[in-house]
């Protein structure tokens, strides 16, 4: 047997993950509605997080932009292949759909975006992908889980 095989089989057998993994399985399986919500949650986790890289590190946007976009092909077209869920490039739609709406939606909340036409039409425009998002995510999450793939729950 190779060394490889020898160190999956031994990780597989000693992990402290394997209990908890099988538990949350059982429970998505008995309660899809919820585990939806929990995917939903991971998207929205990813695309923050390569949001957060977005605005705060100190290279240049077009730089960040395309270091995110080709990680996130790149990820997309190897390893999420293999995957039912899809993460990578709808966290970098995400990423940016915040950075684009990231001004509207705090002016939404608070009532400023329906002072005037021009302002609410502003909102509406630098909301639409943050909602075309949230759309994408919600309805592929569904299908995903309604329909499992690669022994997914």
């Amino acid at each position: 047997m190779s060394l490889d095989v020898r160190f999956h089989n031994f990780i597989d057998r000693h992990s402290p993950l394997k209990t908890p993994t099988q538990y949350v399985e059982r429970k998505a399986k008995e309660n899809p509605f919820l585990f939806k919500g929990v995917v939903v949650m991971n998207h929205l986790f990813r695309a923050l997080s390569m949001w957060a890289f977005l605005k705060f590190h100190k290279a240049s946007m077009n730089t960040k932009v395309a270091f995110c976009f080709a990680g996130s092909l790149g990820y997309r077209l190897t390893i999420e292949t293999k995957c039912a869920y899809k993460f990578a490039l709808p966290s970098f739609a995400g990423a940016v759909a915040f950075l684009v709406g990231k001004e509207s939606l705090p002016r939404v909340i608070n009532g400023a975006a329906f002072k005037s036409i021009k302002s609410l039409g502003n909102a509406t425009l630098n909301l639409a992908p943050l909602t075309g998002y949230m759309i994408y995510i919600i309805l592929t999450t569904s299908y995903d889980v309604d329909n499992p793939r690669c022994g997914c729950p």
